[in-house]
């Protein structure tokens, strides 16, 4: 057999690709059945994934959707190569603290509330308009740089609910703080970058980490943690 396989290691993974007509055979896939998928929806009865290997194949990937109630169990995703993506949806995981997504320049919705992220950037994303983001108990750093449409994202962000964001990035803070309102008061709008406070001691930056104050030892931390 001369085709072209994508691995596809994670058990749920493969139900999901099974149960959508997608034929799987010793955990790899043909990568010209998958090429073409345009939406995952991960909203129904389907068990959880923990492993988005193969994933890098979905190249026509437009559409990606997983709220699973909190029954999130996979803890990173790389959505590099899916550069088609316009609208992501990743709802209810706790097990998710960090993800990028500087390459996905076509972004134009982004859902990824009541998790488990510290800190997120979407000054690489210039196209979303409509972010929701509320109910991450640990995010205490938000980007919001690049904006192509400050009017169009006033009506369409949900930035509150975040309890330890202290610092918000933007290009333009009158602006901000006269149209993006719906934050929590204890969120400050910055233009030159979130102010920190040096932690020479790296045991002393482990400390702050375990107790969710920062998010990487890096001889620094926001004050507003």
């Amino acid at each position: 057999d001369c085709g072209v396989y994508t691995a596809i290691p994670d058990l749920g993974f493969e139900y999901y690709l099974t149960q959508n007509g997608i034929t799987v055979s010793d955990k790899k896939v043909l990568t010209s059945d998958i090429s073409g998928i345009t939406t995952i929806d991960l909203t129904g009865d389907y068990n959880p994934i923990a492993n988005f290997d193969g994933i890098q194949d979905f190249a026509a990937l437009t559409n990606f959707k997983y709220n699973r109630g909190g029954q999130g169990v996979f803890s990173s995703i790389d959505l590099s190569q899916n550069t088609n993506l316009a609208f992501l949806e990743i709802k209810g995981n706790d097990h998710l603290t960090t993800i990028d997504l500087s390459k996905n320049t076509q972004l134009q919705e982004l859902n990824i509330s009541d998790g488990a992220l510290t800190s997120l950037d979407i000054s690489k994303n210039p196209l979303i308009t409509k972010l929701f983001c509320s109910g991450n108990s640990n995010l205490f750093a938000l980007n919001l740089k690049g904006r192509a449409d400050q009017a169009a994202f006033e009506t369409g962000n949900t930035l509150n609910s975040n309890p330890k964001l202290s610092c918000i990035e933007v290009d333009d803070i009158d602006y901000a703080t006269a149209n993006w309102l719906n934050k929590d008061t204890a969120a400050s709008y910055y233009s030159t970058g979130c102010p920190t406070t040096a932690i020479p001691d790296p045991k002393f930056e482990e400390a702050l980490i375990n107790n969710q104050l920062d998010d990487i030892i890096d001889g620094k931390v926001l004050i507003g943690n």
